[in-house]
């Protein structure tokens, strides 16, 4: 009987030894199996791109209704294969497409004059707001490949409604506010900075209605509240620092005074009569 149980035990060991080996060689196994077949730089050895895509920045200048101080320059770059040579593309309005010479260099400089895009695309007389785009060809050895990148610009005017202007508001409303707005004018300076081709950052939107004492707060701004000047028709964009966006709408002027009318979209309004800071007279604004 000693004997029999002895044999039992043994038995039983070597199954539990077996199944421990048969453990370890299943784990060396997967984990075999688990190697990346052809290494972690599989898309580098072996995708090679074909073509070539062209790429701008730091563009500056407008497209103006007067050619003659009308001039747009930008960077240029590409991206893919070795660009020999960019060739520049321009279509006004629903004309044809021509072309405006290439840039061998990159990373390189272009400019396109108005005068010159006029003429070969047989335009005598530019019109505020005509569209004008830009686009590009890249040259390489395998190929002349279309970017889907473009320039696009409307013709506007030039435009001077810069300084430190000042301000009287009346008609305060702030109607989610805790507290009342004044029932006296309101009085500040507003300053509208020249952006370039007629856009402006505006110090205050709501023209002193955040710091009276409908809200007591900063003046509605941020880094992009902003209006634009195109030949005449201003509107306001961009947002103040909650967010809200707001819609001006000018409802007279006369002489170096403007009036305009405001709304956001938190219920706020007010009217402000403001005062070109030189003295001289508003253009017909819109």
């Amino acid at each position: 009987m000693l004997v029999n149980l002895i044999f039992l035990l043994k038995t039983e060991c070597m199954k539990n030894n077996n199944f421990f080996l048969l453990l370890l060689f299943c784990a060396g196994f997967i984990m075999s199996c688990n190697k990346p077949p052809v290494g972690d730089s599989f898309a580098e050895d072996n995708y090679n791109p074909v073509g070539a895509l062209v790429t701008t920045s730091n563009t500056s200048g407008c497209f103006l209704v007067d050619p003659s101080i009308s001039l747009v320059e930008f960077d240029v770059d590409a991206k893919g294969e070795d660009v020999s040579s960019v060739e520049i593309l321009a279509t006004y309005g629903d004309g044809a497409e021509v072309s405006l010479g290439t840039v061998s260099n990159l990373p390189g400089s272009a400019q396109v004059d108005m005068e010159e895009l006029i003429a070969a695309s047989g335009v005598t007389s530019p019109v505020a707001g005509d569209a004008i785009s830009l686009a590009f060809k890249a040259n390489t050895a395998s190929g002349t490949y279309r970017s889907s990148n473009t320039m696009n610009f409307n013709v506007g005017c030039v435009s001077s409604l810069a300084g430190n202007h000042s301000y009287v508001s009346t008609m305060l409303v702030a109607a989610n506010s805790g507290t009342a707005c004044p029932t006296d004018p309101v009085t500040g300076t507003v300053t509208f900075t020249d952006l370039g081709c007629g856009v402006y950052a505006c110090s205050d939107l709501g023209f002193g209605q955040y710091s009276s004492s409908c809200w007591n707060d900063s003046p509605a701004t941020n880094g992009g509240a902003s209006f634009d000047d195109v030949c005449n028709t201003i509107n306001a964009y961009g947002v103040d620092q909650y967010g809200l966006a707001y819609e001006w709408v000018i409802a007279d002027v006369s002489g170096p005074e403007l009036t305009i009318t405001w709304t956001n979209n938190y219920a706020d309004s007010g009217t402000a009569v403001i005062t070109k800071e030189d003295g001289t007279d508003w253009p017909p604004l819109q």
